[in-house]
């Protein structure tokens, strides 16, 4: 029996992982709870307390609580400070516990040293955080429990305002802790479910004619100081293209409106609106704003107390824009005393926001910067929040989903901070009010996320496909019923699958002559009126495969015709379909992409295309025979990233021509490959199977002839059979003819 219902430790805010694992573990030989209080504070924690927090934690099955406190001032009085309830969003590393929280470590022990669980251990300055996220993750938020009274008292460590202490996490002294925060919570998001690949997907600019290029859009109320500097500002700008300035004034009733009208009057460009409803908040006048036929194609912010920071930044913006194709562009900008004066910590430029990981990032902090600006369709259709704060925030996650967003890093933008900033002494009860919105951002957000990386978004569309498409849809029920039998080659086990449907690809006239006289199938003006398709990375669109060897077979066809060739050239190496293979993988977790050469599977030898199927569909397939098993000989590597899937098919496509001449052309050598994304992983598996030939010599559609066409899932050992006579008469020694003509099958011994 233990010795103590509980212990209270003492740590540093930035405990690494070993050492609070350590602690952890220490504390639950002697006790059931561990009680730890932060550095710096001096903490009255009453019996009492300690009995309620135990009773929460009883009742609850909690493994993280912690309670509301009083703050002990320097002047001996005591003020309540409330704190915010955890939810699924409340993943930003600033997330306020108070001083003092209570783990149960005899629960976390049996969980943090169960086989396959486990924290990044490497973590020198976030223990706290990544266990956090750990409990999240096993147990979920609920795991995380908030007792909405006093329990304890603590004296004032930090005296600063809200508006001061909102800018902590850009101090360039803890660059090295983002970074490290920034990790962690990438590990999160990966078991989560929920990481971002890199975004790519960029707008179509010319879709939708606009009367000007771009509008600055300034929401106002009561800012009779600041509202002409404001004004002002925006004129100032020095462009090649027409923009003008739409002031939304709220219902102003301090003398800001007959200011608007007064520059409004003298300056065509200044559009001044009022709402015809009183009920707005700053995004709601935003909506107001982007909405009217007046809007440019791009909207810029500029905050009524706020100014830009010369007369270029509307020219910066839209080249951006225009260079990068992007949904967003978000700058950067100084703070500065209301006559402009710089102030600590000057410029916050967000520099946390790298191209490659800015989207998940973004879920961690709790700001993407300034000015924002947007394309207009796009806002358009999302729609503005009507709120008065967060709405920005809420648009960034949004757009940062799908679209790319363009980051300027030099200061646009002086963000004047003064008495009469909404933020700039809030309540502790405004200041959870606020972070509780984003919080509940992140939540939403984090559900869309993992549903659109699981796969989600194509499984709807397949269903939608199947139920437009009836031909299809029967050919998908038929899989139900196909025969199936087992062979065996070389000592290893393969199957074999009756499949009429596919008589079209296995029999597919692919020589130069057929190929020139048909019209492409996977070409968007010759495919089916019913066949849908769905963007999955730019360039490329999802399609399904109407002729199905899985219950779920996808095609990923090239929106533009080219050949059907995986491996760069010599002086392309950096840039070939080989990297775009790797990022649609990225994009389908839970299916296997595989790539038939043009000259060994390829019904579409003049056409880019890759194929997906789910992993499920086929449990023997990709189960059974696992990947490191195979009897032929492959090339199986892990990839971090497209520049790798690059880098690693050129040099197998030099190895393969160099070794195997014979079966090599200019182009390419024979290959089939496959990729996937790794269950709870942001790697992708590749696997490169080298062919000797496309079909076996007694290939044919005659008496004496097999209708046999091995592609890429035919070598990877589930043999296609289209006609019933030839699946009724193969067996092993057929089946072994059939690898040894067109595999490299290497000797047992």
């Amino acid at each position: 029996m233990k010795d103590n219902k509980y212990e209270i430790k003492t740590i540093s805010p930035t405990v690494s992982t070993a050492d609070l694992l350590d602690l952890i573990r220490h504390n639950a030989d002697q006790c059931q709870y561990l009680i730890l209080t932060l550095e710096g504070y001096h903490i009255t924690l009453f019996e009492e307390g300690v009995s309620r927090w135990m009773q929460v934690a009883d009742d609850t099955g909690a493994l993280l609580v912690y309670a509301d406190y009083h703050q002990l001032n320097h002047d001996e009085t005591f003020t309540p400070h409330p704190l915010a309830n955890y939810q699924e969003g409340s993943v930003r590393d600033d997330f306020d516990f108070g001083p003092m929280i209570m783990l149960d470590a005899d629960a976390l022990q049996r969980l943090l040293y169960a086989p396959a669980n486990g924290l990044p251990a490497e973590s020198a300055h976030s223990g706290l955080y990544a266990l956090r996220l750990y409990i999240q993750l096993l147990r979920g938020a609920d795991a995380i429990v908030r007792v909405p009274e006093y329990l304890y008292t603590s004296t004032v460590v930090d005296l600063r305002r809200s508006g001061e202490k909102q800018f902590d996490y850009v101090d360039p002294r803890k660059a090295e802790i983002q970074r490290e925060r920034e990790a962690v919570f990438t590990w999160f998001l990966i078991r989560y479910g929920a990481l971002l690949p890199k975004v790519e997907r960029q707008v179509e600019l010319d879709d939708i004619p606009f009367d000007r290029e771009a509008s600055v859009i300034i929401p106002v109320r009561n800012r009779v100081r600041t509202i002409a500097d404001a004004i002002e500002s925006a004129l100032s700008q020095k462009t090649d293209f027409d923009f003008n300035v739409i002031v939304v004034d709220n219902h102003s009733t301090d003398g800001t409106t007959e200011i608007i009208d007064k520059l409004a009057s003298k300056n065509q460009r200044v559009v001044h609106v009022t709402p015809g409803r009183d009920d707005l908040g700053i995004g709601g006048c935003w909506d107001l704003a982007v909405n009217l036929p007046v809007c440019g194609r791009y909207a810029i912010q500029l905050d009524s107390d706020d100014k830009y920071k010369d007369e270029g930044v509307l020219a910066r913006i839209v080249d951006c824009f225009r260079s990068e194709r992007c949904a967003m562009v978000i700058g950067s900008y100084e703070l500065t005393d209301f006559d402009g004066n710089p102030i600590p910590p000057g410029l916050i430029d967000h520099k946390e926001w790298t191209p490659g990981n800015g989207p998940n990032n973004a879920l961690r902090i709790n700001g993407l910067g300034a000015p924002r600006a947007f394309y207009t369709p796009i806002l358009r259709e999302i729609g503005v929040p009507n709120v008065s704060y967060g709405e920005d925030y809420a648009l960034g996650l949004r757009i940062s989903r799908r679209w790319r967003i363009g980051r300027i890093y030099d200061s646009l933008y002086l963000c004047r901070r003064w008495q009469g900033n909404s933020d700039a002494n809030l309540s502790q009860e405004r200041v959870n009010a606020h972070n509780n919105y984003k919080d509940w951002l992140r939540t939403v957000e984090l559900t869309a996320r993992k549903a659109l990386c699981s796969g989600k978004e194509q499984t709807d569309f397949f269903d939608r496909q199947l139920a437009a498409w009836p031909d299809t849809a029967a050919r998908y029920e038929a899989l139900k019923n196909v025969k199936v039998k087992q062979l065996e080659v070389n000592g290893q086990q393969i199957k074999a699958s009756f499949n009429p449907a596919r008589a079209v690809s296995s029999g597919a006239k692919v020589d130069t002559r057929s190929i020139s006289e048909r019209p492409c199938f996977l070409c968007r003006d010759n495919r089916p009126d019913c066949q849908e398709s769905l963007a999955i990375y730019p360039g490329y669109s999802l399609l399904v495969n109407p002729f199905p060897i899985f219950n779920h077979h996808f095609t990923i066809a090239s929106d533009s015709h080219k050949p059907q060739r995986l491996m760069a050239s010599v002086e392309d190496k950096g840039n070939c379909a080989a990297g775009d293979m790797y990022e649609i993988a990225m994009r389908m977790p839970g299916y296997v992409l595989f790539y038939n050469g043009a000259r060994c599977g390829a019904s579409a030898p003049d056409h880019l295309h890759f194929q997906a199927a789910m992993i499920d569909d086929d449990p023997w397939l990709f189960d059974t025979v696992r990947w490191d098993d195979l009897k032929f000989e492959n090339y199986r590597f892990t990839l971090d990233n497209k520049e790798e899937a690059a880098k690693v098919i050129s040099a197998v496509s030099d190895l393969l021509k160099k070794d195997h001449p014979e079966e090599s052309s200019d182009d390419e050598p024979r290959v089939n490959i496959f990729m996937k994304r790794l269950p709870a992983s942001d790697k992708v598996e590749l696997l490169i199977i080298p062919r000797k030939a496309h079909r076996p010599s007694f290939y044919g559609t005659g008496e004496d002839e097999m209708m046999i066409s091995p592609g890429a899932v035919d070598v990877l050992g589930n043999l296609i059979v289209p006609r019933e006579s030839d699946f009724d008469r193969l067996d092993d020694s057929v089946a072994g003819q059939i690898f040894e003509e067109t595999t490299f099958i290497p000797d047992n011994d």
